[in-house]
């Protein structure tokens, strides 16, 4: 049994949750993408889920943090966080994640999937716009199509993880969204 599961819940419903140690091991299901951030950086990036290890088994997650980016068997601490609790554009990124996760599974809805969550993040709002504010992305028709469809459809009643990076010394990192209970 997957012993993280527990201690995550555990750790979301406390005030001040201990940060832990997770270490990225690849992206598992997306695509490449290309985005700009702010209007000046642009680059290609994988877009989708993303696979993790912690002390207790192996988990899946989406960036949460486009602006920061990780490398395989990078090792950093989180602190996990319940996405309603947080509100905001946080909240709106978990009710995506609490609403699809499970059901993106093929490349194209995985990384529809990421572009949908850094939208909500980076620009939050009513309605997803990929072409202008601080987060733009290219990528194929169906991606964007995939996007539209779980930014727009996301039911505000689900939420997510919401895995912040923490600690003194947490070793760089990306903030990462796991649906409550993580997928294994």
């Amino acid at each position: 049994m997957n012993i993280w599961l527990p201690l995550a819940i555990a750790f979301a419903t406390v005030s001040t949750p201990k940060p832990f140690p997770v270490r990225f091991a690849h992206g598992l299901t997306g695509r490449e993408v290309t985005v700009c951030i702010d209007g000046t950086l642009v680059e290609t990036t994988f877009a989708g889920k993303m696979g993790f290890r912690d002390s207790a088994g192996t988990w899946e997650s989406v960036c949460a943090g486009v602006r920061n980016p990780v490398a395989e068997g990078q090792m950093f601490l989180v602190r996990p966080l319940a996405t309603a609790k947080i509100g905001g554009n946080i909240a709106k990124a978990g009710s995506i994640i609490g609403t699809f996760f499970k059901a993106a599974r093929t490349p194209s809805e995985c990384a529809g999937l990421q572009i949908a969550v850094w939208e909500a993040v980076e620009d939050g709002g009513r309605s997803p716009d990929f072409g202008s504010g601080r987060f733009q992305v290219r990528a194929e028709a169906s991606v964007i199509a995939l996007a539209q469809h779980y930014y727009r459809d996301a039911d505000d009643s689900n939420g997510a993880l919401y895995l912040q990076i923490g600690g003194n010394d947490s070793g760089g990192g990306q903030p990462q969204l796991t649906p409550s209970p993580p997928v294994t």
